[in-house]
Parts: C-alpha cells; sequence; structure tokens
C-alpha cells in the first residue's frame, strides 16, 4: 500500500466511494444450503499463461453451489475471458485505509466464508491486505507449480508463507502432484497441512 498519497484528500474520497460502488454492484449467486461464498485472490486477472485458473474459477461458478468472486490486483483482457464478479483493487498503489475501506466492505456485504490464494508467494499481497483491515479469512493456498521452488529463495514473501502462514490452524495448501507436494514440506510447509490436488480442465 501506498506510503504517501499521490492525490488529494478529496480525490481519495471520490476514489474510495468509486471502488465501495464497485463493491455494491457485485452480482451474487443465491447461495444453496452447503454452498460457500469464496474469495479468489489473483494478482492479475486473467494472463494467457494462467488459463487453468479462469476456467477453474468459472467451472466452480457454473457447476457447483459456491459463489466465486475474484479479488485481483490488475484485471486483464477482461474482453476476451469475462467474468463479472471480479473487483480490481490495485492495493499496492492506494492509501492503507482505502484498501482496508474496500477490503472489509467485500468481506461484510458479500459475507465471504474462505479466501483461495493462487500461487504461494501471493499469498504474502493478501496478507498485507488482511493486516491493513486487521482481519483474516481461512485460506486455502493452491500452488500451481514453479511457485513451489520460489518458496526456496530467501526472502518476505517465502519468509511469509512458510512461517507466519503456514503456522495458521485456519490455512491448507494444495499442490498439483506428490512431488511438489514434497517439495513444499521441504520449504517448511508442514505436509499435514498439504493436498495433493491434480491440476484439470
Amino acid at each position: 500500500m501506498s506510503e504517501q498519497p499521490t492525490s488529494s484528500p478529496s480525490a481519495d474520497r471520490r476514489d474510495l466511494e468509486e471502488r465501495l460502488k464497485c463493491v455494491e454492484a457485485l452480482p451474487l449467486k443465491r447461495l444453496e444450503p452447503g454452498g460457500r461464498r469464496i474469495l479468489h485472490y489473483v494478482s492479475e486477472f486473467s494472463v494467457h499463461t494462467q488459463t487453468f485458473i479462469y476456467d477453474l474459477i468459472r467451472r466452480l461458478d457454473a457447476e457447483t453451489e459456491h459463489d466465486n468472486i475474484v479479488l485481483c490486483r490488475m484485471r486483464v483482457l477482461a474482453d476476451e475471458r469475462p467474468y463479472d464478479k471480479v473487483l480490481h483493487l490495485p492495493w499496492d498503489h492506494l492509501p492503507a485505509e482505502t484498501v482496508s475501506a474496500v477490503y472489509r466492505r467485500l468481506l461484510e456485504r458479500c459475507e465471504i466464508d474462505m479466501a483461495v490464494v493462487h500461487f504461494a508467494e501471493k499469498s504474502h499481497d493478501l496478507g498485507r491486505i488482511e493486516e491493513a483491515a486487521g482481519l483474516s479469512l481461512p485460506t486455502l493456498v493452491m500452488t500451481h507449480g514453479y511457485d513451489v521452488f520460489e518458496l526456496r529463495q530467501p526472502g518476505k514473501r517465502a519468509d511469509y508463507v512458510t512461517g507466519a502462514l503456514a503456522r495458521r490452524d485456519d490455512v491448507r495448501f494444495t499442490a498439483v502432484s506428490p512431488y511438489l507436494a514434497g517439495e513444499l514440506e521441504v520449504s517448511g510447509v508442514p505436509g499435514d497441512r498439504i493436498t495433493v490436488v491434480p491440476n484439470t480442465v
């Protein structure tokens, strides 16, 4: 989040009002018994190289009782990959107060039950948003391949994922193969919090 506002207080207020209107406009699915409202955090939604994430979210929304909302830092290919439940929140360019207010309203209005983070290192981004808002959600971290190996590289993102995040009782991880599950465990994620879920089309 931006440490110093790059615009005037009145411009920041207008921006906040517009972003809150976007939250109110999200077309929520009527939940049936057993249905959950899931927030997917995808840094860039949806780039060409991540078709599997776009397809997964659309399939979950169309074929299950769950309602799936996307929170992204950057919205790309919106015309080629339409999805009407996307909230664009460029958190790293906004005042912390704006990020906090929008995220809180999103969780309140949509009654979000859990978060799904796509790619392990992006959990650090959502963690910063949650820290600004002073709250957190039960979280499933879906690793997709190369991101498992990035956890071997020293740095604040890897340290957060394999440290504070992996120790939370309400966080679980998935890996797309037994081999990657093993690599995830070697990186520091407890094995009993990892489930193998192969990528599907």
